[in-house]
């Protein structure tokens, strides 16, 4: 469903942004460390381009929207 579709991306993106796979490796090595390659800014900080603004581009962006991020979108 777009909804399914458009929480994928969300997640997706979020894990991107949030470096969730170098934390969970650096947890698993004992590595409790932060750096400033790994803090990330606040969402509400971002802009996030959106391409495709149909039912799923659309929903992205609301969900973004909610977190405060700038969207802007290109279909």
């Amino acid at each position: 469903s777009p909804e399914t579709i458009s929480e994928y991306s969300v997640a997706a993106a979020l894990n991107l942004v949030r470096h969730f796979p170098q934390i969970e490796k650096r947890v698993q090595d004992y590595n409790f460390t932060w750096e400033a390659p790994i803090m990330a800014k606040p969402v509400k900080n971002m802009t996030v381009a959106i391409i495709g603004t149909g039912r799923i581009g659309a929903l992205t962006g609301e969900v973004f929207a909610v977190f405060g991020a700038k969207v802007v979108g290109y279909d």
